[in-house]
């Protein structure tokens, strides 16, 4: 990112962490279009409250899939990757992960994202901070 930075100037790119793409008050999209775009002030709260737009296999910006719809296919994925960490480890071919390993892991990561954060000027509050 700091690259970026070196071609273009900071006020130039706008960052969004991806947890404000579901809030539905539709606060952090009006703020990209006021403040960022210079667009006049648009209540997007009804649309947000819709649903979203073009996610999965739902391909469109005119064709809203409904927050419900979203989170059952976002649990089914999840469902789906849990089945699918069940059967490799009964095929004995995961590589476990032990406390200590996933502690320096995120030690690691963290070291990153509070850079990363540090650059932006900002924090996504979802991202995991511990092991």
């Amino acid at each position: 990112l700091e690259w970026w930075y070196e071609i273009f100037a900071k006020e130039d790119i706008y960052f969004l962490c991806t947890e404000e793409m579901k809030d539905m008050t539709g606060q952090p999209i009006a703020t990209l279009a006021t403040q960022f775009l210079g667009l006049p002030p648009y209540d997007f709260g009804p649309v947000v409250q819709q649903g979203a737009y073009n996610v999965g296999g739902h391909k469109g910006y005119d064709k809203v899939t409904t927050w419900d719809t979203v989170q059952k296919e976002e649990g089914e994925r999840e469902e789906e990757n849990d089945n699918k960490e069940k059967e490799t480890s009964e095929k004995d071919e995961s590589i476990p992960l032990s406390p200590e390993f996933k502690k320096e892991l995120f030690k690691f990561l963290n070291i990153h994202n509070e850079r990363l954060f540090e650059v932006i000027g900002r924090r996504c509050t979802s991202w995991a901070t511990a092991a």
